[in-house]
């Protein structure tokens, strides 16, 4: 089950929780070591993070291994999760499903 982290308990899934910049709206959930993540709507694989290609990412993608999905019905919607361990059991460009 997912969960909002800390300290924003009465924030939605739609909420914006982390307004570093206009670049950077997103919805912090929090999970348990190891969980597995799972896709919540159909979608391409458009990026992951690993230790071994952060010099290809720019800047503000370079903090933690972490992947990138784009959803395959609207490509206005994506979804990006971070501070991931480094095993992604898929690559850039397989589609996932909810």
């Amino acid at each position: 089950m997912i969960k909002i982290s800390k300290p924003f308990k009465s924030a939605t899934q739609l909420s914006i929780t982390q307004g570093f910049s206009k670049d950077h709206q997103a919805v912090d959930f929090g999970g348990k070591y190891g969980e597995i993540l799972v896709a919540p709507f159909n979608a391409k694989v458009v990026l992951i993070r690993k230790p071994e290609n952060v010099s290809e990412l720019p800047e503000y993608l370079r903090g933690g291994c972490g992947i990138r999905i784009q959803s395959t019905e609207d490509p206005t919607i994506s979804m990006t999760m971070y501070h991931c361990q480094n095993f992604f059991p898929v690559e850039v460009g397989d589609i996932v499903i909810k």
